[in-house]
């Protein structure tokens, strides 16, 4: 059994379509894992980032060219 030209060009349309595919699912699986660990750590540091530190802040001067009360920042 021989095969003509069309059958071995569908051949390789097939092969490289069945890895197209494999690869993009790959891409999405990893491309998912970043999004939820950006959500993770977004929930995590959020009140850090947007609460804690600005309060920490105002707290903070100069006096005597030293910086005080950074006891909050620290924590």
């Amino acid at each position: 059994m021989r095969l003509s030209t069309s059958d071995i060009l569908s051949l390789i349309a097939i092969i490289v379509s069945l890895g197209s595919a494999a690869y993009q699912w790959y891409l999405d699986s990893h491309m998912n894992q970043v999004n939820l660990e950006s959500e993770y750590f977004k929930s995590l540091y959020s009140k850090h980032l947007l609460y804690d530190l600005p309060i920490a802040r105002k707290y903070i001067r100069f006096d005597q060219n030293k910086l005080v009360d950074i006891d909050l920042l620290i924590d």
